[in-house]
């Protein structure tokens, strides 16, 4: 009996540490497209496309280009020294015990070529 409740609490935790981050992200990432709609709304609005579909592809855009900004700026971070032990940190402890971090780790450094 107290082996299934250890993996009862095992998969609660596991599935908290993952879906709790990816619900975060999700929600911040929705509302920042509500405010970039909401930012662009004058520049759309004359655009001839205009209307909510105009709106919503104006702030996609504008987001990805944030987000490409984000990821080149976090990459050089991660280049550096500072960046590299601190990875080498977080992978060791934390993401370590993430599950299927290693596979996913593994598909990532093929798709890049490492």
């Amino acid at each position: 009996m107290n082996k299934g409740i250890v993996v009862i609490k095992n998969n609660i935790v596991t599935g908290l540490l993952v879906i709790v981050p990816i619900a975060i992200v999700v929600i911040i990432l929705a509302d920042v497209l509500k405010k970039l709609i909401a930012v662009t709304e004058p520049i759309t609005n004359k655009m001839s496309v205009g209307g909510m579909l105009g709106q919503t592809i104006v702030a996609i855009v504008l987001f990805v280009l944030i987000l490409a900004i984000f990821f080149f700026i976090g990459g050089l971070f991660f280049d550096t020294y500072l960046g590299k032990s601190f990875n080498k940190w977080l992978e060791e402890k934390v993401l370590g015990r993430v599950p299927y971090y290693s596979s996913i780790k593994g598909v990532a450094n093929h798709f890049c070529g490492h």
